[in-house]
């Protein structure tokens, strides 16, 4: 019998062929639990799957791998991913998605505890790390891309406006974050205190006919009740 010789052929590995049809390596999709096609959705920046995520998902949750909801779409953002790469207004985009977060609850001063998170853009990389929260994470990095022109070198034009484009798109995020952390931060300080006891303060701060202290400062003059002054400070109570 005759042993044909061994033939040496170098075959890619991403890419392998049988007969004339080549077919792309194969690529494994874990599952992680019930919600973990919503984060998907979110990092991927694809907000009609968003909009029908279960009410059952947990806004305020915290992921491994994104943080909060509102840090999880920055890298496919900064980095061209997922809905992003033909998206013609990023920002209108990634804005849009942080209403509809918003709408759900999500909290931009969230604490991500011992947070782990990379983000990976065009012109900088970070690692969010430590207990951190997604507005200090934003302001930073738009702060690093503001810098982006003064601290590197050899950049070219172009790379200086992708730069400032996407330090403008954060900076746009950043006015959102505040909209909707100052919009929970009313929710909250009403939610604890009855309404009946809120119009009573209030009935109070407009009553001047029964003020009987005056309070003297450089941008005015303002009266008072010196019961409530008393109860709320024992130093002006030692005072009265």
């Amino acid at each position: 019998a005759t042993v044909a010789p061994a033939l040496a052929v170098a075959i890619p590995a991403a890419v392998m062929s049988m007969g004339s049809r080549p077919y792309a390596q194969e690529v494994v999709v874990a599952g992680a639990g019930q919600h973990e096609w919503v984060w998907a959705a979110i990092a991927s920046g694809d907000l009609s799957a968003v909009r029908s995520a279960p009410l059952s998902f947990d806004i305020c949750g915290v992921h491994p791998r994104y943080g909060s909801v509102l840090t999880a779409f920055l890298q496919s953002l900064l980095n061209l991913e997922g809905r992003f790469v033909t998206e013609s207004d990023r920002g209108r985009r990634a804005k849009d998605l942080v209403d509809e977060l918003g709408r759900r609850g999500a909290r931009p001063d969230l604490v991500i505890p011992c947070a782990n998170v990379r983000v990976k853009g065009l012109y900088r990389e970070w690692r969010l790390t430590g207990d951190i929260t997604a507005m200090q994470a934003v302001i930073q990095m738009r702060n690093d891309l503001m810098n982006f022109k003064f601290e590197s070198e050899g950049q070219t034009e172009d790379d200086e406006d992708g730069a400032s484009c996407d330090a403008r798109i954060l900076g746009e995020l950043i006015d959102k974050y505040a909209e909707l952390v100052a919009a929970a931060g009313h929710s909250v300080q009403r939610s604890f205190i009855p309404d009946a006891v809120i119009g009573v303060w209030e009935s109070l701060l407009q009553d001047t006919a029964t003020a009987d202290v005056e309070i003297v400062s450089p941008d005015g003059r303002a009266r008072a009740h010196s019961p409530l002054l008393a109860k709320a400070s024992p130093v002006v109570a030692a005072m009265l």
